[in-house]
């Protein structure tokens, strides 16, 4: 199951992702350092260009601040494993912007899929025993 509470350690960083579910089809997430204010998105999961992925509305940050960067939508893959999450990012830089419906965003991820540099680098998090 992704509910629960996962750390991710990359070299200095530590970031954890709290998962809640909203229904049968969505979750709450909170991610970012322990030692800073949490972000939350609302997370969804769907199929495009042959891929399983989740989209994720950022929402604001845990002061209460709206998200207010014009890119409000996150894709991403993750396969989970016993305690293991891992998380790639789609890179927004390797998908064709300006898709105004589903049918546009399917299409620009089909044509980008085969880039070498369409997923960013994973993150792995373990999940914590608390």
């Amino acid at each position: 199951s992704l509910v629960g509470r996962w750390t991710c350690v990359q070299g200095e960083a530590t970031n954890v992702l709290l998962v809640l579910p909203l229904d049968a089809k969505e979750h709450l997430v909170a991610f970012g350092p322990p030692s800073a204010p949490l972000r939350y998105g609302r997370v969804g999961y769907g199929e495009a260009a042959g891929l399983a992925l989740a989209q994720m509305r950022c929402l604001g940050d845990g002061l209460g601040h709206p998200y207010r960067d014009p890119r409000l939508y996150a894709l991403f893959s993750f396969a989970a494993t016993g305690d293991t999450l891992v998380v790639r990012p789609v890179n927004p830089q390797a998908v064709e912007r300006g898709a105004k419906t589903p049918a546009d965003l399917a299409a620009a991820l089909e044509k980008a899929r085969g880039r070498p540099d369409f997923f960013r680098a994973p993150r792995t998090y373990v999940g914590a025993d608390d």
